[in-house]
């Protein structure tokens, strides 16, 4: 009976031993081609031009998005963003595509809104999306001016790294986003975003399965950038980071699931620039150059978002009273 167990256990402990290890050459066969097919290692970009510059990058952030939107309007007013290499995961990558794209501040308020506001809207709000749904960044980016010829330029002159787990071995992929136009940029995005309960089916890019890409990494960060100017931006309290918010006035887990109301979006905003700000020397020593005059436009950009809200409830309003005959 012994000989027969210690068979048996000899047996099962080849097999899992033969799984785990046909397991991991499958993960190192994919990070390979992915290599080959998005050039994830290798920027399209001239190298030398990013070589020694920060790295930017954004973790995600579920529904505290204009957080992120509040921090970038600080280091606009504040730093020279010359040559600077930008990823991000999830809603992260959202930011991160604002600013490779250079968009002036109220350029991003406006393209956040115009895409989140309608998915807020819906009967069960910004849950249990489709793949259609992304069409609605589509309208925001053509809505601020940026068209096809546009991310043309950004993909060429930019370095911008997107985040993504791609299934079904749940490997990391930062893919560089070199987009030959505005449908193909939004829907990638779309696809570091595919976490339930917000998004219900996972994305399909350049023959790939992915998903969410905090199922794989906290941040995403291309291999040729060095770890010590990695600039770290998270809305978490529980993630080392160099800008993130106090421990004494932090974010909960319910605020990063539920939708912002108007108000939640200014406090975000307002949060975001004021946690840039108390980070500016850890900033400066991860690279960044600082401008030659501080320029703090807060008071500017809130003004911004109250008539953007004003804006939006008037359009609203006009829709439904039309829809009602009125």
């Amino acid at each position: 009976i012994f000989s027969l167990f210690r068979h048996k256990l000899n047996h099962n402990a080849s097999a899992a031993f033969l799984v785990f290890y046909f397991v991991l050459r499958a993960r190192a066969a994919i990070r390979k081609q992915n290599k080959k097919r998005l050039g994830a290692c290798k920027p399209y970009t001239s190298v030398a031009s990013f070589k020694d510059a920060p790295c930017i990058a954004f973790s995600g952030a579920g529904m505290l998005f204009m957080y992120f939107q509040g921090i970038c309007a600080y280091l606009r007013d504040n730093f020279e963003l010359n040559n600077i290499t930008y990823s991000g995961i999830s809603m992260g990558a959202h930011t991160a595509t604002c600013m490779a794209w250079q968009l002036s501040t109220q350029q991003s308020i406006l393209f956040s809104l115009k895409w989140s506001l309608p998915m807020f809207d819906r009967r069960i709000g910004p849950y249990l999306l489709r793949s259609c749904h992304w069409k609605a960044g589509e309208t925001a980016a053509q809505h601020i001016g940026v068209d096809d010829a546009a991310v043309r330029e950004y993909s060429r002159t930019s370095d911008l790294y997107i985040g993504c787990t791609q299934l079904p071995l749940f490997t990391h992929t930062s893919m560089a986003a070199k987009f030959e136009n505005v449908q193909e940029a939004i829907y990638a995005v779309t696809c570091s975003m595919r976490i339930f309960p917000f998004y219900c089916v996972a994305g399909w890019y350049k023959r790939m399965c992915l998903i969410d890409g905090g199922f794989s990494a906290l941040f995403s960060i291309p291999s040729h950038v060095p770890r010590e100017r990695v600039i770290k931006i998270t809305p978490s309290t529980r993630i080392a980071a160099d800008i993130q918010p106090s421990s004494a006035d932090c974010f909960t887990f319910m605020d990063a699931c539920k939708a912002p109301s108007l108000r939640q979006i200014c406090e975000q905003f307002e949060k975001g620039y004021h946690d840039a700000m108390r980070g500016r020397y850890q900033l400066i020593g991860k690279g960044l150059v600082p401008k030659s005059e501080t320029c703090n436009q807060l008071e500017v950009y809130l003004e911004h978002l109250e008539f953007v809200k004003y804006a939006y409830h008037r359009v609203k309003e006009d829709k439904e009273g039309t829809d009602c005959g009125v």
